[in-house]
């Protein structure tokens, strides 16, 4: 009997020292915190035993159980005090690690929004966006769909989407050497031209003294290697499941990086990855019905795509210094929380305008790849408005390339300014990473969307801040 006195005395001394440390300086100060109690984050907690007759002490257990206390009679052990404290552990501006320092940087550095707060998953949500983003499937007729200022771009794209001269002439030995059972077709290699040698000399950064012939037809199968390598990593991705990420840093990224370098010779437009870039809070696209407006916030604070073909003013070539300059004093009379010419405050492209957004997805569908381009593309609108000496009102803005990649297959969109709302227009399926003639013809697109970056809208961005005269292409 006095054992039982003792030990009913000894528990209640326990759950009375243990309510102290709750109603005091409690470990779980965070609202957010506050919502997530020790037994739902705790996996090496055992269950409560079920109470038997034997013991009264655990029959005093039970009934503490049924009045909603999780804590029992016996004193909580160093597991169960270590998650209790986990989640005021894990807060970005009181960790010590290298990571999550970093991470805690990127957040600071973008807008506070989550990317699990965003309730816009489909396509279809977009319409009900302030000024609505609308999905347009393309054409027959794709020059008359489009706007003029993508004419010439568009034409491009179709043309190395059918494969039409996408492999330098000098590459055909190698493929039929590594391939010897794939047919090839004559219209796929284009003649050796100043160009060509341009475009592998860019490539490859070489210097090494050949007899020209032998020189190109070196580089020729030094990038015909270099895409087999992109194209088995792509399997090998595929067949053992990798990630978004994995593919992001084995496949897309090397293989953009090699467009890039083979297409931008003076270094004018670069791959930048912006998977942490996040829109700002005063960018995020607006809802039309007034409750949506007042709760901005929740409606596309997590959408982001991965990486983005942009204009690299941050230290601009010599041809770009007057833009860079009339960039850089346009954004100092800002805020400083909108000192960017993008839609994010993600110091990277904080002096780099988006002229191409890629979105990369895996498993998830097509359609909340699409949801992200549009409310990415509507937040750039907003932005980018607010900066224009044209009127938006009259003067469209800028029509914009889109990719979205889902696992192998490539394509391509165009968002299109149409006043009241923007639509979407495609897809054109411009490559796959799963073919190597198809990896060249994407190779092709990505190239010609570099140029355009570093030519058409390079030349509209100039005029729509009021540095020069309204470009040709433009209506």
């Amino acid at each position: 009997m006095d054992m039982i006195v003792n030990t009913n005395r000894s528990n209640r001394y326990v759950r009375s020292w243990l309510d102290s440390i709750d109603q005091s300086d409690t470990l779980i100060q965070d609202p957010e915190t506050a919502k997530l109690a020790p037994e739902q984050f705790n996996p090496e907690m055992p269950p409560t035993p079920p109470p038997t007759s034997s013991s009264p002490s655990k029959r005093k257990r039970s009934s503490d159980m049924q009045d909603g206390n999780s804590i029992t009679s016996r004193p909580p052990s160093k597991t169960a005090m270590a998650f209790r404290s986990f989640p005021r552990l894990a807060q970005p501006d009181e960790t010590s690690s290298i990571g999550s320092l970093s991470m805690s940087r990127s957040q600071s550095q973008c807008s506070t929004s989550r990317r699990s707060t965003s309730p816009i998953k489909r396509a279809l949500d977009l319409k009900f966006l302030a000024k609505p983003v609308l999905f347009e499937d393309l054409s027959d007729n794709p020059l008359a769909q489009l706007p003029a200022d993508v004419h010439g771009l568009c034409t491009r794209v179709m043309r190395a989407a059918n494969k039409l001269g996408v492999i330098p002439a000098v590459t055909r030995e190698a493929i039929e050497a590594k391939m010897p059972n794939m047919p090839l077709m004559d219209a796929w290699f284009r003649p050796e031209t100043e160009q060509n040698r341009r475009e592998l000399d860019a490539w490859a950064e070489c210097d090494v003294e050949l007899e020209e012939r032998a020189f190109d037809k070196t580089l020729a199968r030094r990038q015909f290697r270099a895409l087999v390598a992109i194209k088995e990593a792509a399997a090998e991705s595929s067949n053992i499941g990798r990630g978004e990420l994995a593919w992001n840093n084995m496949v897309h990224f090397p293989l953009l990086q090699h467009a890039v370098q083979s297409t931008s010779y003076s270094r004018r437009v670069v791959c930048e990855p912006i998977m942490n870039a996040h829109i700002a809070k005063q960018w995020l696209p607006e809802m039309g019905s007034d409750k949506g407006k007042a709760a901005k916030d929740l409606v596309a604070g997590g959408k982001m795509v991965d990486f983005a073909l942009v204009l690299d003013l941050h230290k601009p070539r010599l041809e770009d210094e007057e833009l860079g300059k009339a960039v850089t004093n346009l954004l100092a009379i800002q805020k400083s929380q909108s000192q960017t010419i993008n839609q994010c405050n993600y110091e990277p492209l904080g002096l780099k305008p988006i002229g191409v957004s890629i979105e990369t997805k895996t498993e998830i569908a097509l359609t909340t790849g699409s949801a992200q381009l549009g409310i990415w593309t509507a937040a750039w609108h907003r932005r980018i408005s607010e900066l224009l000496v044209i009127d938006p009102a009259t003067e469209r803005i800028v029509t914009l390339p889109l990719l979205l990649c889902h696992g192998h297959v490539w394509r391509l969109y165009f968002a299109c300014d149409r006043g009241q709302n923007i639509t979407i227009i495609g897809p054109i399926d411009v490559g796959s990473t799963n073919d190597i003639i198809q990896i060249y013809s994407l190779v092709a697109v990505l190239r010609e969307l570099c140029k355009w970056v570093e030519g058409p809208f390079r030349d509209w961005l100039a005029y729509a801040i009021g540095l020069k005269e309204k470009p040709e292409e433009i209506v």
